[in-house]
């Protein structure tokens, strides 16, 4: 007999009418947590152009590139392509999307276009088109990095990666070779790590893995990734997210540049742990960069800034470099730091990402001091 008087007396008494109030309860509560994630997203950092969420998304109407250096003719550069052909690569390179990524925290959407291609698999494409998984009777090289690896501001063909390839199938002309690029803008020693490892885990094993470091190690000297303060304030927005500062005189950015060197040289020693267990042949490259070892010149360098953020890079490169000499980062380690040290061409596309030129400088020198080293399998 039902309480008309008092409906929760009813819904006590019922054990059916007791589970479907709290299956409304947990559903109603669930909507509500949905609607609250929605309307964050909402609120939250548009996609137009700018920073979203701490990585930079171009809009449609602008090129940065163009505006951050308006006295570059960019044709010098790209010979091979036209006016509105190089804005248009600039374009694809600029347009790339990120999205989460279990503990390496982002990765690149896989993107179909002219010049830049990604696959689904987290790769860029090359000269040609290669398989995956790797097919096991080629010889396969995975190429982590940062945005200099996968080449930005160059079209698939030219990269570094691509140019590799290129060099190691003279070298070994009895077997395919197949570079994998999997070099990411933002990424830096500790992110390449864990995508190897993660590759590794899913049963991806190569025959060799090189690593191309040094500019970016100086922007996260701090071991940070470029998305955790705004990951951290998704989770916990009542606290405050955790800051990277700049360091303000030569003691702090003498400290800063030699916390960078630690954590470059922890990452080296655990990846070659983890490659030796596999039986991957690791290789390292300490890459160039402009600060150092290179006649910057209008010949070679039109570029009148660089960007904010490489100024440690700028002040300390020549410490890393003391760094490999002194052999703090192993015996698998190579400076091509000093690649372009006689340059007489424009080796960048803009102030610190490669040229095709210096792409295929830097791939036959890494290359040619992997050998001599007895690095190469």
């Amino acid at each position: 007999m039902t309480n008309k008087a008092d409906p929760q007396a009813t819904v006590r008494a019922n054990p059916q009418l007791r589970t479907a109030f709290k299956i409304i309860i947990a559903l109603t509560t669930f909507a509500v947590a949905q609607a609250l994630v929605l309307v964050w997203i909402w609120r939250g950092p548009k996609p137009a152009g700018g920073n979203r969420g701490g990585i930079f998304q171009a809009s449609a109407e602008e090129n940065v590139i163009r505006k951050k250096f308006p006295e570059v003719n960019f044709s010098a550069i790209y010979p091979d392509l036209t006016d509105a052909e190089i804005d248009r690569l600039q374009r694809a390179c600029l347009g790339l999307r990120y999205v989460y990524s279990p503990f390496i925290e982002f990765a690149p959407l896989p993107v179909t276009g002219r010049f830049v291609n990604i696959t689904p698999a987290g790769f860029r494409k090359g000269r040609s088109d290669a398989p995956w998984p790797p097919a096991k009777d080629e010889f396969i090289v995975f190429v982590f990095g940062g945005s200099t690896a996968f080449g930005f501001g160059l079209p698939d063909g030219q990269t570094v990666v691509s140019a590799l390839e290129e060099n190691l199938g003279q070298r070994f002309p009895g077997r395919t070779v197949r570079c994998y690029n999997f070099g990411r803008g933002y990424y830096f020693s500790a992110q390449e790590r864990q995508l190897f490892e993660s590759l590794l885990g899913q049963g991806f094993v190569p025959n060799a893995a090189l690593f191309i470091d040094g500019l970016n190690d100086f922007i996260y000297y701090d071991g940070v990734p470029q998305l955790t303060p705004p990951l951290f304030h998704f989770t916990a927005p009542d606290l405050p997210a955790p800051q990277r500062p700049e360091p303000a005189n030569d003691v702090e950015r003498a400290a800063a540049a030699e916390q960078m060197i630690m954590r470059y040289q922890q990452n080296v020693r655990l990846t070659q742990a983890v490659a030796r267990e596999y039986g991957v042949s690791v290789i390292f490259v300490g890459q160039p960069v402009p600060f150092l070892d290179f006649p910057m010149q209008a010949s070679t360098y039109p570029f009148k800034s660089t960007f904010a953020e490489h100024r440690l890079a700028g002040w300390g490169y020549g410490r890393f470099k003391q760094a490999g000499r002194e052999g703090r980062f192993g015996e698998r380690f190579v400076w091509c730091g000093n690649a372009f040290a006689h340059a007489d061409r424009i080796m960048y596309v803009d102030s610190i990402h490669y040229s095709r030129t210096g792409a295929e400088i830097l791939a036959k020198c890494i290359v040619e001091r992997a050998a001599e080293a007895g690095l190469l399998p």
